[in-house]
C-alpha cells in the first residue's frame, strides 16, 4: 500500500489504474482505494457512512477523466480541494454522522502530510439544525431547506429560524406528528409518498396522456411548492422520515429542473445526504434528459394537474 504523506512528490499516476513511485514498487489504483478505505476504517467511518464513498468518488472521478499523467502531489492537492467542500457552510461536517472537524483534520496532516496550518477552520456558523440530515437553501434563493422527520422542539427551531410552511413526503404515523406541532405554520402539507413509488415506473394518466409514477410525482411536487413560493413571505421545510430518499428524490427534481443546476453535482448532493441507495431514484435522476425535464416541469403547469381536488396532497392547516 502506498501512504501519500511520504510518496514522492514527483511519482506520476498513470490513466491504466497503476500508481508508479519512483522509490518503490507500482500501486494500483485499488490498492489506493484500499489504503483509504482503511483509513477511514481507523477513523470509525465505515461504509454506512455518506461521506465515505462520496470522498472515494470524487478522489476517482477525477483520476479517470484527467487527460495524460498526473503526480502524486497532484492528487493529493485534488484531494485536499475535494475535503474543503466538506467545511464548507453549505455543507457542514456535522451533516455526517461520527465525521467532525478533528478527524477531517487529521486525514489531512496524517493522511496527506499537508501542515496543520492549511487546514479550513471549523464553521463558525454551521449550516445545521437539531433537526437530523439537515441541508439549507436546496434552491437559488435560500428559501427551501430540508431535512428528516422533526420532532417536539425542532418545530419552535425551525419558526424561530423563519420557517413558515411544512411539506411532509411521510405516508405513515409521522403525519400526526406535524399535525400536532404544525398549528403555528402557515401551511402543512402532506404529499404522502412511499419508498417504492419513488423508485415506480408504473403508467400514471394525467387527462388521457401517459406519465411514469416518479414523473407525475416529481411534476406535483413542483407544482405544489410552485404555488407555496408564489408567497414572497414563504420559507419552507420539506421532509420524510429520515430526510434520505423521498427527499432526496423531489429535491434532486427541484434542483435539476428548477435550479438547472449541473447534474454531477445534485447527484453528490443526493448521496451525501444518504439519497443514492435507491437505484431507481439513482437512475432517474442521472438519466433524465432536458427533454423529459421539459415534459415535467410542463405537466406540473397542466391545468389538468390537481394536486388538491381529489388527488393525493392535502393541507393539513390552512
Amino acid at each position: 500500500m502506498v501512504d501519500l504523506s511520504v510518496v514522492h512528490a514527483n511519482s506520476n499516476v498513470f490513466l491504466d489504474g497503476v500508481y508508479s513511485a519512483p522509490n518503490g514498487p507500482a500501486v494500483s489504483s485499488k490498492e489506493l482505494e484500499k489504503e483509504i478505505a482503511e483509513y477511514l476504517d481507523r477513523k470509525g467511518i465505515d461504509d454506512s457512512n455518506p461521506f465515505r464513498g462520496e470522498f472515494a468518488d470524487k478522489i476517482f472521478a477525477k483520476i479517470d477523466a484527467s487527460q495524460g499523467r498526473i503526480s502524486v502531489a497532484e492528487l493529493k492537492e485534488w484531494i485536499k480541494s475535494d475535503l474543503a467542500d466538506f467545511f464548507a457552510p453549505q455543507a457542514s461536517v456535522l451533516s455526517y454522522p461520527g465525521v467532525t472537524h478533528d478527524i477531517l483534520s487529521e486525514i489531512y496532516v496524517g493522511f496527506l502530510g499537508f501542515p496543520a496550518s492549511s487546514v479550513p477552520a471549523a464553521d463558525p456558523k454551521p449550516a445545521h439544525s437539531p433537526i437530523p440530515n439537515w441541508q439549507p437553501g436546496i434552491d437559488k434563493h435560500g428559501r427551501i431547506s430540508r431535512g428528516g422527520q422533526p420532532t417536539g422542539a425542532d418545530y419552535k427551531w425551525l419558526r424561530d429560524h423563519g420557517y413558515n410552511t411544512i411539506i411532509d413526503f411521510c405516508d405513515g404515523s409521522w403525519k400526526n406528528t406535524d399535525a400536532r406541532h404544525g398549528k403555528d405554520f402557515r401551511h402543512v402539507i402532506d404529499i404522502p409518498t412511499s419508498a417504492s413509488e419513488i423508485n415506480s415506473k408504473e403508467p400514471v394518466y394525467v387527462h388521457g396522456v401517459k406519465y411514469t409514477k416518479q414523473e407525475y410525482l416529481a411534476a406535483l411536487f413542483l407544482k405544489v411548492i410552485g404555488d407555496v413560493l408564489k408567497d414572497p413571505h414563504a420559507k419552507v421545510f420539506i421532509h420524510c422520515a429520515q430526510g434520505m430518499d423521498r427527499t432526496g428524490f423531489f429535491s434532486a427534481v427541484y434542483e435539476l429542473i428548477e435550479n438547472k443546476d449541473n447534474k454531477a453535482d445534485v447527484i453528490s448532493q443526493l448521496k451525501r445526504h444518504g439519497g443514492g441507495r435507491d437505484p431507481g431514484v439513482l437512475s432517474f435522476i442521472s438519466h433524465m434528459t432536458p427533454e423529459e425535464a421539459d415534459k415535467i416541469k410542463a405537466l406540473s403547469n397542466n391545468p389538468h394537474l390537481h394536486p388538491y381536488d381529489g388527488g393525493r396532497v392535502r393541507e393539513l392547516h390552512r
